[in-house]
């Protein structure tokens, strides 16, 4: 005789049932709308994020060679800084003295972020 719960089914189609709900519950959020959203907003991040990249490089020449008004701040490329990080303070020796060297070291460690955001968003890593 076929087990049954209180209403009568059988215990076997309702756990079918249920394996069947659950398995297209986890189909849907892998390739539905809930991948969708996330694709989208991952790419916000990125397209956010190398704006800001870009924008913090330009605060460095604009600052020191007093473009558009701008007076000389030491502190004009504290925005690539911080956005640079962890990469940064791994290779900050490596640039010494050479405002030429830091700066394509700093360029180099916001593209790495860059490309770390690129490939999160690209293959879900």
């Amino acid at each position: 005789m076929l087990s049954s719960d209180a209403a009568g089914l059988p215990v076997g189609l309702l756990r079918r049932c249920a394996d069947r709900a659950v398995v297209s519950a986890l189909t849907t959020v892998e390739s539905g709308r809930t991948g969708a959203m996330m694709s989208k907003l991952c790419r916000t991040v990125f397209f956010i994020y190398v704006g800001l990249a870009a924008a913090a490089l330009l605060l460095i020449p604009i600052s020191a060679l007093r473009l558009f008004g701008a007076e000389p701040s030491p502190l004009a490329g504290i925005f690539a800084v911080l956005l640079a990080q962890p990469w940064l303070s791994l290779a900050s020796e490596a640039g010494g003295e050479s405002i030429i060297g830091n700066l394509g070291i700093v360029t180099a460690c916001l593209a790495l972020n860059a490309m770390i955001l690129w490939l999160v968003c690209r293959f879900g890593l």
